[in-house]
C-alpha cells in the first residue's frame, strides 16, 4: 500500500539506504567479526532486518523505487564492511581510547550534544530526533572524559585488537 503520492522522479540510489545499510554493517562487523554462534545468527538477522525494514519504507513512502532502495543497501553494505575492515587492518581509532585524542573527542562530543539540545525546541517535526541525539552525544563525551585510562587496555576495544595484524 502506497502512502502519499506516487513517486514521479528519479532517485537513485537511495541515500537513506545507504546510510542505515552502512552504519549496520559496520556495526555488526565490529561487534560481530565471525558470527558463529545461534545468538550472533540471530543478531545479525534482526541488525539486517531494521535495516531493510528502514529502507523499504522509502519505497512506501513514495520516495524511492525498489531498485534505488536495493542499490543503496548494498552500497552502503560494501561500504561498512569495507570501513569495517580498515579499521581492524590500521586500527586509526586508537587514538579514541588514550591520551588527549579521547579527552579531545569526549569534549567535542559534549559540546555538539549541548549544541543539538539547545537547538531541539527550534526543530518543527525533529525536535525529539535532535534531543535524542544530543542526549547521546553527551553520554558519550562524558563516558570518554570521565573514563580512566586503566579501564581499558590500550591495545583493545570489546576483544577487536587494535594492532597492525603481522604480516
Amino acid at each position: 500500500t502506497l502512502i502519499g503520492e506516487a513517486l514521479r522522479y528519479n532517485s537513485f540510489p537511495s541515500g537513506h539506504s545507504i546510510t542505515v545499510f552502512a552504519a549496520a554493517a559496520a556495526v555488526l562487523a565490529t561487534l560481530l567479526p565471525s558470527p558463529r554462534t545461534s545468538r550472533a545468527r540471530l543478531l545479525l538477522a534482526a541488525g539486517v532486518t531494521v535495516a531493510l525494514m528502514i529502507a523499504l519504507s522509502r519505497v512506501a513512502v513514495g520516495a524511492h523505487w525498489l531498485a534505488d532502495v536495493l542499490a543503496g543497501g548494498a552500497g552502503g553494505w560494501l561500504a561498512g564492511l569495507s570501513g569495517a575492515a580498515l579499521a581492524r587492518r590500521t586500527g586509526w581509532w586508537r587514538w579514541l581510547l588514550v591520551g588527549k585524542g579521547r579527552q579531545a573527542a569526549g569534549a567535542f562530543l559534549c559540546v555538539w550534544g549541548l549544541l543539538l539540545l539547545l537547538q531541539a525546541h527550534r526543530a518543527n517535526g525533529n525536535a525529539a530526533i535532535l534531543a535524542l541525539s544530543g542526549l547521546c552525544g553527551l553520554v558519550a563525551g562524558f563516558a570518554l572524559l570521565i573514563r580512566r585510562p586503566n579501564q581499558a587496555a590500550a591495545g583493545t576495544c570489546r576483544g577487536t585488537s587494535l594492532q597492525r595484524p603481522s604480516d
